[in-house]
């Protein structure tokens, strides 16, 4: 078989194939992706509440209910960004927002292995929902407590969070390790008397 007769028969099998794009004429035809380009940009928010299938949403919230009673629960088989996709699922619609997650509409405590981990776990969150909905409580130490050494910016995240905490309607999660919780916290008095409110364009006495 000559090389021409080769090509001529190669392009009628492509053209049979239920695989081939169908060829469209006239400048009003949809342009058709091919490998490689880049796809439309996914909206997460949206991909994480399909994560969420009504199946899905009904062992959680079970599980949740029986965590919420004392009864240890286990979830296995998360790999990756899939905890985030979960709990960002259950939130990711306010008219869907679990009950069991966030009862009366205050946010939850994810209290992760490490700070390592809590960092991980926080930026998934905030690419899913956005930095309004997330907060992260960390460490306000740079090591370790014991060897007391304070990390200012991570104290000034502490202290934002606990502003936050109570008062933010639209915060859903707070991230947090076992070692910022183990830390010591002002109270809700102490850190009221001691926060400024300041608003564009007003004047403050620095004396004062």
């Amino acid at each position: 078989m000559s090389a021409q007769k080769a090509t001529a028969a190669a392009t009628a099998v492509a053209d049979k194939s239920p695989l081939a794009p169908t060829p469209t004429a006239g400048p009003s035809a949809a342009p058709v992706s091919s490998v490689g380009q880049s796809a439309a940009p996914v909206e997460l928010a949206l991909l994480a509440g399909q994560f969420v299938t009504p199946a899905r949403r009904t062992a959680m919230e079970r599980a949740l209910t029986l965590a919420r009673s004392g009864q240890e629960i286990a979830l296995t088989s998360l790999a990756g960004s899939s905890p985030a996709m979960l709990l960002a699922g259950l939130v990711a619609s306010p008219a869907a927002a679990s009950p069991a997650l966030c009862p009366q509409g205050k946010p939850a405590l994810v209290v992760a292995d490490s700070p390592d981990d809590a960092g991980y776990l926080y930026n998934d969150l905030v690419k899913i929902l956005g930095d309004r909905a997330v907060l992260i409580f960390p460490s306000g130490y740079r090591r370790d407590i014991k060897y007391g050494q304070t990390d200012p910016p991570q104290q000034i995240l502490r202290t934002e969070t606990l502003n936050h905490w109570t008062t933010d309607p639209e915060l859903r999660f707070v991230v947090s390790c076992p070692e910022a919780l183990a830390e010591k916290v002002a109270s809700r008095k102490v850190l009221s008397d001691k926060t400024i409110t300041f608003t564009v364009g007003s004047e403050i006495d620095l004396d004062a």
